[in-house]
């Protein structure tokens, strides 16, 4: 995001991390450190959301990303439904929830919320590929 389409007032810490698409924890620890600038009003802890993304922008150029996978712009990846992992795999829903429920495919729960990482997701493909290298697919 280009620092004029950031809001110029400072904003509270978690709102300023949705803004960065940093977690909160993280930015929380590195103004608490002292790595990035901070307001400290009452309890809350503000931030000037352009002078954050503009340091981030220049460490990531010093290949410095501190201690969040040296990236201070994290990608996650969309995390997906039952039915989302389904359609990439072409099989049911069902199906995605037996391998759940057999611990052949992680899922990441968050209170009534189940979804399957894309990384997991993958990492099934490939188990699955390994295993069919001596599968005899010759219908006679």
């Amino acid at each position: 995001m280009d620092a004029k389409q950031f809001p110029s007032e400072p904003l509270p810490l978690n709102k300023a991390a949705r803004c960065l698409s940093v977690p909160a924890g993280w930015l929380r620890e590195e103004i608490e450190a002292g790595r990035l600038p901070g307001l400290r009003a009452g309890r809350a802890v503000l931030v000037h959301v352009p002078t954050v993304a503009a340091q981030l922008t220049e460490r990531a150029k010093q290949g410095e990303g501190g201690n969040m996978s040296d990236d201070p712009f994290p990608i996650v990846e969309k995390l997906l439904t039952y039915k989302q992992a389904a359609e990439l795999l072409g099989v049911t829903d069902r199906t995605i929830w037996t391998l759940v429920d057999q611990g052949e495919l992680p899922a990441v729960r968050f209170g009534r919320s189940v979804r399957i990482d894309p990384a997991d997701l993958r990492a099934y493909i490939d188990r699955c590929k390994s295993a069919a290298k001596g599968v005899n697919h010759d219908p006679r």
